[in-house]
Parts: C-alpha cells; sequence; structure tokens
C-alpha cells in the first residue's frame, strides 16, 4: 500500500504564455550563451556531446527543484501536475531531452539558412535533415501554442511529462 503524501500544496494559477516565454528566453540564452563563451572555436565534437548534455542537465537539476534560473526571474515554478510538489527526476529529464531536440531542429534550420549552398547542391541526407527539423520545429511550435487552448495552460509536451506550470 502506498503511503499517501502530506498535504498538497495549494496551486497557483496557470503561468501565462508571456511569463514563459521570458523564463524560456533566459534559460536558453544561458544554456546557449555561456558554453559559447566558455568553448570559442572548440572542436565540433564539443558542440555535439558536451553542449547537449549541459542543456539536459541544466533543465533536469533546476526544474528537479522546481524552477530553471529564468523561472524564478518570471516568478514561475514547475511541478508534477498530479501531486503539485517538484517533478521527478524522470519527468524533468524527458521533459528536458524532448526540448533539446526541439532546439537542435531550429538550430539545424538556422543552420542551413545562414550557410552557403554547396556547390554540387544539397545532398539526400541534407535534404532529410532539412526535411526532419522542419517537421520538429513545426510540432514544436504546435506543441507550444496548445496551451493557448488548454483551460490549465499547458502544452501538449507539459501533459505528455505530467508537468505544471504555475505562477
Amino acid at each position: 500500500m502506498r503511503a499517501v503524501a502530506s498535504a498538497a500544496v495549494p496551486a497557483a494559477a496557470p503561468a501565462g504564455f508571456g511569463r514563459r516565454f521570458g523564463a524560456s528566453l533566459i534559460d536558453w540564452t544561458i544554456c546557449l550563451l555561456v558554453p559559447f563563451i566558455a568553448a570559442g572555436a572548440a572542436a565540433p565534437a564539443f558542440w555535439l556531446v558536451i553542449v547537449p548534455a549541459c542543456v539536459v542537465g541544466y533543465f533536469a537539476v533546476f526544474l528537479s527543484c522546481g524552477r530553471t534560473l529564468g523561472m524564478r526571474a518570471a516568478s514561475i515554478r514547475v511541478s508534477d501536475a498530479r501531486t503539485g510538489h517538484p517533478p521527478g527526476v524522470r519527468k524533468v529529464v524527458a521533459r528536458s531531452l524532448l526540448s533539446l531536440l526541439q532546439a537542435a531542429s531550429v538550430v539545424t534550420l538556422l543552420y542551413f539558412a545562414f550557410s552557403d549552398v554547396p556547390g554540387g547542391g544539397y545532398s539526400a541526407a541534407d535534404l532529410a535533415v532539412v526535411a526532419a527539423s522542419s517537421l520538429i520545429a513545426v510540432g514544436g511550435v504546435i506543441v507550444h501554442l496548445s496551451m493557448c487552448f488548454d483551460p490549465e495552460r499547458r502544452t501538449l509536451l507539459d501533459r505528455l511529462c505530467g508537468l505544471a506550470i504555475r505562477g
């Protein structure tokens, strides 16, 4: 038999789009600017391995405590949607990996948009990467805009991971 959790944390109002966007902007600036300053023109392995690990680590550590630095600045916090307590590590790691996938797709599209077309044109593999990145990026926009139609202002990603963002 499972022990009944102590009294539930009083639920604050769901955080709105503007506050969540501001918090996200701060968090992603930290996640991308700090490694850029620290590494400069480091080897590609740094950008392909270390940066994603740092991004997932940043979000996993701070979200499991209830708020990231950006969320602290926006006066919002994340909780387990069912209990109201800070979410478990598995939920925030899953959320962090999905967010990293969305961010990587946008970075990939920006890379292709601002780089020169190779002399022989793009390969079939390049076009497949662009197509997959486009689908993921569009899906990410839909996932985030879904909060505008949700009575609890939760995105599809919040629902999938069992999280609630409140202010």
